[in-house]
């Protein structure tokens, strides 16, 4: 990494490693004062930069006060503690320390019956530090695995267990054996937390935190997440930081689950925290940590798209997946899709070695989940073995460029009448390149792997008229791109006449019970929605008629697609479901 720096004279650059070379500065603040520096000189190109070899190279330019303000999780003082700074350890009560050089410092700070509180800090001013310690509740804290609180007791909170509201209205309460806050009105704002007892972490173990939650009005308004302190349980001290947001609808109630890795060992407590203006309901229930297992069993890949994303917890899709491209010389890649979503494998590592064709079906696909550049993956962490099925059939789903979104990532679509930018694209398909499409809605873009060879399309020419292509779709950062797996899936373009999309007319959209489609050109053959996993979730087949009702009652809130079929040709219309 480059750094802009200056004295007197003008500025200049300080360069780091391009490796993590073990210098004792990486990981330390950035010093904002002045410094004195001593450093290697490092040419690249015409630059002439700078390369300090060590902490010890940034030398200290004059030297303050720094002063410990020790104070207990309720606010009150505790004016004897022992304070270990820079490597010496002081008298109870000493803390004020003067004349300190700039620099960066540990400390510890300890007190009988108290937890020990240690750190590091960059001095380059006078500085008060405040420290919360924190006394262990021996009575309440949790230590013993698997641990479940189901808030069937009439106390709440249970014992130990603390609410906060730092808001004008608003509180956790007790509704139906769930912890539940309230819907804020218009107008007024609530900032509500609900804080466990103390919890003790295993120091050998993986630990996971699962509950149950349900909300409503979620899409709407408001923020209700999930917050870790592993220093002072009262939200004022600022030592929370977030584990997880929920941030999606949830209608039924659905089981969340969050990696404890990073506090082994530690005395954390966990927060529920609600907070918004005109905000919506939230439910908790069945909150439990326990050892993590071998592997978390999902059902679909639907359900493994909701979980955490976390380099500690492996995941098992329980149902069948089924291949839909095969690109396994690019990172041994391949991607598999069911009747709930689609997800990219990659497997650098080339932990699956088992070899498969196209259309296969895959059951107990094992692997972390991850994300690339907002592309979310599979990293295997076992081989499933040998295929369970062979030549299933997997639909595309027929989209058009303005309806893709970042919902859509993984799966296998058709866009029909498709041209080339051919000012803005090449003129051969080669790997790791960008062709700029169109269609009737829109623009979007293709874009191949980076591996030459890999598609039999390559080094075959751009097409020069509009063709209907098959392929997957992959996001990079906000770009939701597709990519066709094979020259078969350019098609020609159906010799259907064209329907004007206008022509066909969605009504009432949003929609709360049921919605009407209707055609002023000719008659209407079928109608199917669709959710944006690509999950077929109604169809409605009919006979001589131009209007098709809809019933939606028994759906979530949300966008479909909604494809409506006359003589074999498909127009595609959004529909927005809220109740």
């Amino acid at each position: 990494t480059s750094y802009t720096i200056e004295d007197a004279s003008g500025e200049g650059t300080l360069r780091t490693p391009h490796v993590n070379a073990g210098l004792d500065y990486f990981g330390t603040p950035i010093p904002s004062t002045e410094r004195d520096i001593i450093a290697v000189i490092n040419q690249f190109n015409e630059t002439m930069q700078v390369m300090p070899r060590s902490l010890a190279d940034f030398i200290a330019v004059g030297s303050f006060d720094v002063t410990f303000v020790v104070k207990d999780e309720s606010d009150v003082p505790i004016d004897d503690a022992v304070i270990t700074f820079d490597g010496e350890t002081m008298d109870p009560g000493h803390y004020v320390f003067e004349d300190v050089a700039i620099g960066t410092y540990s400390y510890s700070v300890a007190r009988a019956g108290y937890n020990t509180v240690t750190g590091s800090m960059l001095i380059e001013e006078d500085i008060e530090i405040l420290i919360i310690m924190v006394k262990p509740d021996e009575e309440n804290m949790i230590t013993d695995f698997p641990w479940t609180e189901d808030f069937d007791g009439d106390e709440f909170p249970p014992a130990g267990w603390k609410k906060y509201s730092f808001g004008d209205t608003g509180d956790w309460g007790l509704v139906d054996g769930w912890a539940h806050h309230t819907f804020t009105p218009e107008g007024e704002e609530a900032d509500s937390w609900l804080v466990t007892t103390q919890i003790q972490l295993p120091e050998e173990n993986v630990m996971l935190l699962s509950f149950l939650e349900r909300n409503q009005f979620m899409d709407d308004y408001g923020y209700s997440g999930v917050l870790v302190s592993n220093g002072s349980g009262n939200p004022e001290h600022g030592h929370f930081v977030e584990l997880y947001e929920s941030s999606q609808p949830i209608t039924g109630s659905k089981e969340t689950m969050v990696s404890l890795a990073d506090y082994a060992g530690e005395l954390i407590y966990i927060a529920f925290v609600y907070q918004g203006e005109y905000a919506h309901r939230w439910w908790v229930d069945n909150i439990m940590i326990d050892f993590a297992p071998e592997a978390i069993e999902v059902p679909d890949i639907a359900t493994l798209k909701e979980q955490t994303i976390s380099p500690d917890l492996v995941y098992r899709i329980t149902g069948e997946v089924v291949i839909t491209v095969l690109q396994r010389a690019y990172r041994n890649q391949f991607y598999v899709q069911d009747a709930s979503g689609a997800i990219l494998i990659d497997d650098a590592p080339i932990v699956v070695e088992t070899e498969y064709d196209l259309y296969d079906g895959i059951t107990g696909l094992t692997g972390k989940l991850g994300a690339f550049q907002d592309m979310l993956q599979v990293l295997p962490t076992e081989d499933p073995g040998e295929a369970t099925s062979h030549n299933n059939v997997v639909d595309p789903l027929e989209i058009t460029l303005a309806d893709i979104t970042s919902d859509h990532q993984g799966l296998l679509v058709l866009v029909r009448n498709v041209s080339f930018d051919l000012d803005a694209s090449p003129a051969d398909f080669t790997h790791n390149q960008s062709y700029y499409i169109f269609d009737d809605t829109g623009e979007g873009e293709i874009r191949t792997p980076n591996s030459a060879g890999l598609f039999d399309y390559f080094e075959t020419p751009v097409p020069t008229t509009p063709k209907d292509i098959v392929g997957v779709l992959h996001q990079r950062f906000e770009v939701v791109r597709l990519q066709p797996r094979m020259l078969a899936d350019f098609m020609e373009p159906s010799s259907v006449p064209h329907i004007d999309p206008a022509n066909i007319v969605l009504y009432p959209n949003p929609a709360s019970t049921h919605f009407y489609v209707e055609s002023h050109e000719r008659q209407i053959d079928s109608v199917r929605m669709f959710n944006l996993n690509g999950q077929l979730v109604a169809e409605q087949s009919v006979t001589n008629t131009g209007q098709v009702k809809m019933d939606v009652t028994g759906m979530k809130n949300g966008i479909y697609m909604v494809q409506i079929i006359m003589n074999n040709q498909v127009v595609v219309h959004k529909v927005h479901i809220n109740k």
